[in-house]
């Protein structure tokens, strides 16, 4: 997507770290308006995808529990009243895009598949591993939004953490809410959210919007329905939005990748990398195309020689298949053209020198253990350029093939455990001010935006059918 903004905008998310086990609590709700009839948004992004542990969004009671959370597989499985009621045969996979999910229950309705009902960025879904609406009795209790305790992006229980993002989250409690209740398609096809606050919320309905930075769990609908922190900081409120804001830096950040990673684990809504390989890779989510500037932060791990740090650029024609075990940045076993910078915190190479297919410059700078690298890639001049803790800019390569599409790459390559370096590509505070101001944050909010307002328009299948004549 690019940088066109939407009329109503979220302007903040919540990031939910598996590490840390965080996730919102809610000990009990009071009787609801309706004991059949709830509606339920909200706007997701993963950051771990293969979650061995089928990461929850939601669980209601514990005793019969209605729950959504994915599977091992990456299929999205809906329960209520100790039925696993729906499983999609969709899979969500995908680290790098925001989805808006509605999930409707009215359980007065008399036909099964009227009663639950599921739709993804504005679509209703119609496809599922598991159907189990008929198993439910018509006027049954929900236990969604009833008179019980709640967790959202965890369960009861311990573990089952979800790992990532969560934006708008609403639950209308005796209201049965349609798309257009919580977003529309704008002019470049894209589902887009619209405003709720003037929706029916019921007595146990909600409206989560992450806003206040010190309480992530106040309710805004006006009912006070507030949830309680478990785990979360200030700094767990990010800029990564599933709308553009461009004035605002309001957009889908970049994160590092785990479809294009070595061994490892990353964390921190995949802002941070940590392997017990000496050597292993991870790539950045989004592509820097021809013609733009763009600026993050560094973070190296370490504080000794051992720790080995890389952080560059590379082609992303040559990411994909190929073993990010490798030491991709500095040539190794497979030699992909990466241009990287090592910052050195300690030892006989102390200092920041630049690598390319493994030839190392002398130093350039130097860097001592904490100190913060900001990085700027210029791809309409072909330039790489770095800072120290503010300092000026120091230039580290030249004749990049700005004709190329690139990604951020950052190569681990110490002698002992990695402890994990950290990436900011704008969605947390920086810790230097930018020395230049032309170079944007990676986020979609400063890619151009779409010349073709609606694709469909224009490559849509049309079926014809014959006269026979």
């Amino acid at each position: 997507g690019g940088a066109a903004a939407a009329a109503y905008t979220i302007n903040q998310s919540c990031r939910f770290n598996l590490a840390d086990a965080a996730k919102l609590t809610a000990s009990s709700f009071g009787t609801p308006t309706s004991t059949k009839i709830k509606s339920c948004s909200f706007w997701f992004k993963r950051s771990l995808v293969d979650d061995s542990e089928n990461p929850y969004l939601f669980h209601w009671d514990t005793s019969a529990s209605g729950q959504m959370y994915f599977e091992t597989t990456g299929k999205l499985i809906i329960s209520d009243q100790n039925v696993d009621v729906l499983k999609t045969n969709r899979v969500f996979r995908d680290p790098t895009a925001w989805t808006h999910v509605l999930f409707l229950v009215d359980t007065s309705q008399a036909t099964a598949a009227d009663m639950y009902t599921l739709y993804i960025n504005g679509v209703e879904e119609t496809s599922f591993a598991t159907d189990n609406r008929a198993s439910i009795s018509q006027d049954s209790t929900t236990k969604w939004g009833g008179a019980v305790a709640a967790v959202i992006a965890g369960r009861a229980t311990s573990g089952a953490t979800f790992d990532g993002y969560l934006a708008d989250v609403v639950l209308l409690d005796g209201t049965v809410g349609t798309v257009g209740s919580f977003g529309k398609t704008d002019d470049y096809g894209a589902f887009v959210p619209v405003n709720p606050s003037a929706l029916t919320f019921g007595d146990n309905g909600f409206h989560l919007d992450f806003a206040n930075s010190s309480a992530l769990g106040n309710d805004v609908s006006g009912n006070d329905n507030d949830w309680t922190v478990a785990n979360l900081a200030a700094n767990d409120q990010v800029l990564d939005s599933p709308t553009d804001v461009l004035d605002n830096s309001i957009g889908n950040y970049c994160t590092f990748n785990p479809l294009r990673m070595g061994s490892g684990t990353l964390s921190e809504g995949n802002l941070k990398y940590t392997t017990v390989e000496t050597v292993s890779s991870v790539c950045g989510t989004h592509p820097i195309f021809p013609g733009m500037k763009v600026r993050f932060e560094f973070y190296p791990a370490g504080d000794s020689d051992n720790f080995d740090n890389h952080i560059g650029i590379i082609e992303v024609d040559k990411v994909a298949g190929a073993d990010m075990g490798n030491n991709v940045p500095r040539g190794g076993t497979v030699a992909l053209d990466a241009y990287d910078l090592n910052p050195a915190v300690a030892g006989g190479s102390k200092g920041v020198r630049y690598v390319r297919n493994n030839t190392y410059s002398s130093v350039l700078a130097d860097c001592d253990p904490g100190d913060t690298i900001g990085v700027y890639f210029d791809n309409s001049a072909g330039t790489l350029k770095f800072t120290i803790e503010d300092g000026a800019l120091v230039s580290a390569a030249t004749g990049i093939d700005t004709t190329k599409t690139w990604v951020v790459v950052h190569c681990s390559a110490s002698t002992s455990s990695y402890t994990g370096a950290s990436i900011n590509f704008g969605q947390l505070d920086y810790e230097e001010d930018s020395v230049d101001t032309t170079y944007k944050d990676l986020a979609t909010h400063n890619y151009p935006a779409p010349a073709i307002l609606d694709p469909s328009a224009h490559v849509q299948a049309t079926i014809y059918t014959g006269t026979g004549t």
